[in-house]
């Protein structure tokens, strides 16, 4: 049975990637809305599509490394989702400080 670790952790990445524009342009939208009314609908938007960006992250993570363990043949997905992870986690440990 051949596993599909690389391929399962390729999607993630690319789920993550949608979630977090997703959460962009979210933002983007309710800062150049001047009204409050709809501000905890806003919030319950941003906190469910975080748990989501984080269980991708986590699982994604995760399956790349057990990709690497099984010795998977090596193609883009996995040096995508190798490369991807480790960068997404620097941009955000990043975002944290800029504040």
């Amino acid at each position: 049975m051949k596993s599909k670790y690389k391929n399962w952790s390729y999607r993630f990445f690319i789920y993550l990637v949608i979630i977090n524009i997703v959460i962009v342009f979210l933002t983007i939208n309710f800062v150049s809305y001047s009204g409050n009314q709809k501000a905890n609908g806003f919030v319950l938007k941003i906190m469910i599509l975080s748990i989501l960006s984080f269980i991708f992250f986590i699982a994604g993570s995760i399956l790349t490394i057990l990709s690497y363990t099984k010795k998977e043949n090596k193609d883009y997905k996995f040096y995508i989702s190798a490369i991807g992870y480790p960068l997404f986690l620097i941009l955000s440990i990043l975002a944290k400080f800029m504040n």
